[in-house]
């Protein structure tokens, strides 16, 4: 509704933790390959640095203290059937497949330099004013670009940092793990009908998704899968295209 939206329109949250922003581009395809909808505003938001703590403190407390428990750890990293962060199960898949610190250094430095350098036209940066921050007994910070990726990555500076999550014989490096960053994004998704009578130019074409699961001590390597089944080989054609932009 900030935005302009005509409160007659429609609208409903995601709360997937993980993907939750690509599972409502999904949801939003799904709507305008029906016929219900023919533009839609989707997307998703992280703040990281809001995660409250919380007092197990429902029925009362007994005299002394109590623990406050960090949902950042607790609801958002730990999966409660394994038992492991998310560090962990990525330190579980670099042991299954041979991966070694030095190759997950590599491969992050390899990746760092795109990042920074971002689309056509320069590196990526808010669109909108810089927004400045302050914390208690610090000095203020002004935030005129993304946290993501860290400039000076190399695969020498990598490899002093910190072993990993715990002590493994392939270690997740930080630098291989996502961050704990505060940013929303959002795209439009429309059919391509409804692009072409706005003259909007897409920036990316759905031609196909699907959503498995995996064994949660090693959950990451459902990117794996994802890119096997929904390779272009496997993605039927579809009368209906779908925009995003």
């Amino acid at each position: 509704m900030r935005a302009g939206i005509p409160v007659e329109k429609p609208a409903y949250g995601i709360n997937q933790a993980c993907l939750s922003g690509m599972q409502a581009i999904l949801a939003a395809a799904r709507a305008i390959r029906v016929g219900e909808a023919e533009v839609v505003l989707a997307g998703g938001m992280e703040s990281m640095s809001r995660v409250p703590f919380a007092l197990d403190t429902r029925w009362g407390a007994r005299m002394g203290n109590i623990e406050a428990v960090d949902l950042m750890s607790r609801d958002g990293f730990l999966d409660p059937l394994s038992g492991k962060i998310m560090g962990e199960t990525a330190e579980t898949l670099a042991q299954q497949y041979g991966i070694s610190r030095e190759e997950q250094d590599a491969y992050a430095a390899a990746i760092a330099e795109p990042l920074r350098s971002g689309p056509p036209g320069g590196p990526v940066s808010r669109r909108d004013r810089p927004r400045a921050k302050s914390r208690a007994g610090k000095k203020t910070a002004t935030i005129d670009a993304d946290e993501h990726p860290r400039d000076g990555v190399t695969a020498a500076s990598l490899a002093s940092s910190s072993a990993g999550v715990r002590e493994a014989a392939a270690p997740s490096p930080p630098a291989t793990r996502a961050g704990s960053p505060t940013a929303p994004r959002r795209c439009s998704v429309m059919s391509a009908d409804a692009a072409k009578r706005l003259g909007v130019t897409p920036t990316a074409r759905i031609v196909g998704w699907r959503v498995d699961g995996v064994p949660r001590r090693s959950w990451g390597s459902a990117r794996f899968r994802r890119s096997a089944i929904c390779s272009p080989r496997r993605v039927s054609p579809s009368t209906r295209s779908t925009s995003s932009s």
